[in-house]
């Protein structure tokens, strides 16, 4: 039984003495919790890899499984393999960001995520931080443009612009306006990631405080 769930099959037993020598095992097992009839069906998604089994079974008498009871039970197995699915995905992207979350605070990087579909933006703590946004503030390209220095918004509107027209990574540097009223230099780089039918599906970048390497630069000359 095992063998055959591994392999993406059904496994369907009406009767447990009626068992092949071959699955002694699973007789023995099935025996030891008192099952009577089993129908068990893998767990995948879109025809991937097996992660699990669901199994229904009945403790008291033998029975026939009709076709379209098999059919019922088919679309619950289903309904747990995507449920399950989305769940691990789910924690898969919350240890991702706090991976890169980790990453990007021992470099001193904020990083975000730009939807273009939506124009909004993720974003990590310390991304907040650089621009000094609230916890909770929803992140726009609007509210990021209104802390930039005015003399350097035209240039972000044509880079980011260009970029997102000709799918290209983002390189570029300006100035940005505390509320405290001081300036800080600031430097963005982003890649495109494109989904499964090529389409543009969004932009991961990192942000970094280049104030205190400018002023260097500068003292230097």
């Amino acid at each position: 039984a095992q063998a055959r769930l591994t392999a993406g099959g059904e496994v369907l037993i009406e009767s447990i003495d009626r068992l092949p020598p071959e699955a002694a095992r699973d007789q023995a097992v099935y025996r030891h919790y008192g099952v009577k009839t089993a129908l068990t069906f893998p767990l995948s998604v879109g025809g991937g890899a097996v992660f699990g089994a669901l199994s229904f079974n009945d403790m008291r008498r033998e029975r026939t499984w009709s076709e379209e009871l098999q059919g019922r039970l088919r679309l619950i197995a289903q309904i747990f393999s995507n449920a399950l699915a989305h769940r691990r995905a789910d924690e898969n992207l919350r240890d991702r960001e706090e991976r890169l979350q980790l990453a990007a605070g021992s470099a001193g990087a904020g990083l975000w995520i730009r939807a273009p579909s939506t124009g909004r933006f993720w974003v990590t703590e310390k991304a907040r931080e650089l621009f000094d946004f609230p916890p909770e503030q929803e992140i726009t390209m609007d509210r990021i443009l209104a802390t930039v220095h005015p003399e350097d918004r035209e240039q972000i509107r044509q880079v980011v612009n260009t970029a997102m027209r000709e799918r290209k990574e983002i390189r570029v540097e300006y100035r940005i306006v505390r509320p405290d009223g001081s300036v800080r230099c600031i430097y963005d780089v982003a890649h495109p990631e494109f989904d499964e039918t090529g389409n543009l599906f969004r932009y991961v970048g990192a942000t970094l405080d280049i104030t205190d390497r400018k002023e260097s630069q500068a003292a230097l000359r």
